[in-house]
């Protein structure tokens, strides 16, 4: 089912729409992170005719393991878009410009705009927490518990033969 807007149930001006949309719907796939069941998506609706002024805001979760210490973590995250719709062909001069979507005057599927707008808000990195120091690359310990008595002289491989030449 996704995220499908029932346009007869929306009147002239100014709407406001607040929906729980199960993610599974929405098909939201990230290796290595898992998503919170629900999203939480808030609707402002500018009706005017058959165009649409559309502000988007969504609200959610993920969990998976943080990419420095491998601890699980769970974070919130709040996301935003804007788009207008307009009841036109895909043949329009519109077509295939980033914010604008086309219906039919019956529905509005917002399923993909919504997926991708949450997909690429994710991180490069996932972390527990900004300030996370990760592991000892040595040793494995978190570095957040303590300092190692690791070694950490870091040379350039490219000028070893010159160390040990050394006298």
């Amino acid at each position: 089912m996704g995220l499908v807007l029932d346009l007869r149930r929306i009147s002239e001006g100014q709407s406001r729409w607040d929906e729980t949309v199960p993610v599974s719907e929405l098909g939201l796939v990230w290796a290595g992170l898992e998503f919170h069941p629900e999203l939480q998506v808030h609707l402002d609706v500018g009706r005017t005719g058959n165009d649409l002024d559309l502000a988007i805001r969504f609200t959610g979760a993920r969990c998976g393991a943080c990419d420095r210490c491998l601890k699980p973590f769970q974070v919130e995250f709040h996301g935003a878009l804007r788009a207008i719709a307009r009841r036109d062909s895909p043949g329009h001069e519109l077509a295939g410009q980033d914010g604008v979507i086309f219906h039919d005057g019956l529905e509005l599927d917002l399923t993909y705009e919504v997926r991708e707008a949450v997909l690429v808000d994710i991180p490069i990195q996932n972390l527990c927490s900004v300030d996370c120091r990760g592991l000892c690359p040595t040793c494995g310990i978190e570095l957040a518990t303590g300092q190692c008595e690791c070694r950490r002289e870091t040379i350039d491989p490219r000028w070893e033969a010159l160390r040990r030449a050394r006298p």
